[in-house]
């Protein structure tokens, strides 16, 4: 397999993305993990990282989810999550248009617990994902939460056998990973990477963890391989049957890990062995093991029931959010549709009302320039009238002043006509007399 190698004190590698055409490769990306219990009920695997390669050359891939946890004594360790090729029943990209009712609670989680806007592929499994743990997974955890993560984990590789895989958008494209789930959901078209389980923890190797063996048996299984330091007071000293009845389901909010993987609460250490004893022998009234035991399961389903609590509310906190988003784009759309209403009824009452009015105004101001028209054109034709009979005037003056020959004919006109005048005037008058009429020349 060529997924990288980590130490057990490396736990804090760079994120690595490196895609190319339909080839994916991607390393130590945040990511969430939801399903739904054989109970109905959502669990999350949220604090964990993916890598996932796809070969589109080769027909090769491998999908992997790590956690950190914490330990009491020691580094913090990972544990990995594998889904091989040949697991995956199907797998599809949900797209938010296609999303039901639980798909937008689990996809608005993750993007609350991711911070950005997440891909989500839907998973169908043949069988649940392999879990793998160090050599030495039987330990104690320094906070609840580690606690936690490995019982989800747990109950993960137990019986998830559908499950949601949110991705952040700015990682990989849609077309990549719609070509992974097409390659994927055809059986047998991939092949998974080469393994070697041997090669993690620094070379020290992993165990793979069936989350449906008998706890005590690995108990037991474990105990034998401890050097031995007195037989029979380790198989006195080992802790009581863990009755598995006491788990609700697979969920993470039913299940009730063994005592050895349960936080241990502040009580008087009186179950450790005392070594001085030789013969190996202890009262059983200075190991309480019922009193311990029971103390630990209500601490752990408190735990277990607050983190469920805490993870419903987020997930109604998302889905809050979700219905008020989409309520605010519903009224910014009707905003927008009341918008163009407002400007369509403008434009009709400027087209009814302010039309008629533009046409009157410019029919009264043709009309006035009409009138403005006539009145100038009087007014230049009276000047042009006044001008042209005071040029002809002075044009006839100057020219009887310069011409003789006109001013002999005019004195001749003249004479003719006052000449003729006269005759006129005497005829139609009867005078008694004698008189004599003379011509004589014109002083003009």
């Amino acid at each position: 397999m060529s997924a990288s190698t980590a130490s057990d004190s490396d736990t804090n590698e760079d994120l690595i993305v490196q895609s190319a055409g339909g080839s994916i490769c991607i390393k130590n990306l945040p990511t969430c993990v939801a399903w739904r219990d054989s109970h109905g009920e959502n669990c999350y695997l949220s604090d964990v990282t993916l890598s996932l390669v796809y070969d589109d050359d080769a027909n090769r891939a491998l999908v992997r989810l790590q956690a950190t946890i914490r330990l009491k004594k020691g580094l913090a360790k990972r544990i990995y999550l594998f889904v091989k090729p040949d697991q995956i029943r199907s797998l599809a990209y949900i797209s938010t248009e296609n999303e039901l009712d639980h798909d937008k609670e689990f996809h608005g989680f993750a993007q609350e617990k991711l911070k950005t806007s997440t891909h989500m592929l839907k998973f169908e499994l043949r069988n649940p994902p392999t879990l793998v743990a160090p050599t030495e997974y039987r330990y104690e955890f320094l906070r609840a939460s580690s606690q936690a993560t490995w019982t989800s984990c747990m109950a993960f590789a137990k019986d998830a056998n559908c499950f949601f895989l949110h991705i952040p958008t700015k990682s990989l494209s849609k077309t990549q990973l719609v070509s992974f789930c097409q390659a994927a959901s055809n059986r047998g078209a991939l092949t998974p990477l080469d393994e070697n389980i041997a090669s993690i923890y620094g070379g020290r190797g992993g165990k793979v963890v069936d989350p449906h063996s008998n706890i005590d048996d690995d108990v037991d299984d474990a105990t034998e391989a401890r050097p031995s330091i007195g037989a029979s007071s380790i198989k006195n000293d080992a802790p009581p049957t863990y009755d598995r009845h006491t788990a609700g389901g697979p969920s993470v909010s039913h299940i009730v890990p063994p005592p050895y993987l349960a936080p241990t609460p502040d009580l008087p250490k009186l179950h450790k062995r005392r070594r001085e004893e030789s013969d190996g022998s202890i009262s059983e009234g200075s190991v309480p093991y019922k009193r311990v035991n029971t103390t630990d399961e209500m601490i752990l389903r408190a735990i277990l029931n607050l983190q469920k609590t805490v993870y419903e509310a987020r997930a109604e906190h998302g889905a809050s959010i979700s219905k008020i988003t989409a309520k605010i784009e519903e009224i910014e759309g009707r905003f927008g549709k009341f918008e163009e209403s407002q400007r369509e009824l403008a434009d009709e009452v400027r087209t009814c009302m302010a039309s008629p009015l533009w046409e009157e105004l410019d029919e009264r101001l043709r009309s006035q320039e009409d009138r403005d028209f006539l009145h100038m054109r009087d007014i230049v034709e009276e000047v042009v009238d006044e001008s042209i009979e005071a040029k002809m005037a002075e044009g006839v003056d100057e020219y009887l002043r310069n011409d003789d020959e006109g001013q002999g004919l005019l004195r001749e006109v003249v004479g003719k006509m006052i000449y003729e005048e006269t005759r006129d005037i005497l005829q139609s008058q009867s005078y008694t007399g004698s008189f004599t009429v003379s011509r004589e020349p014109s002083q003009i």
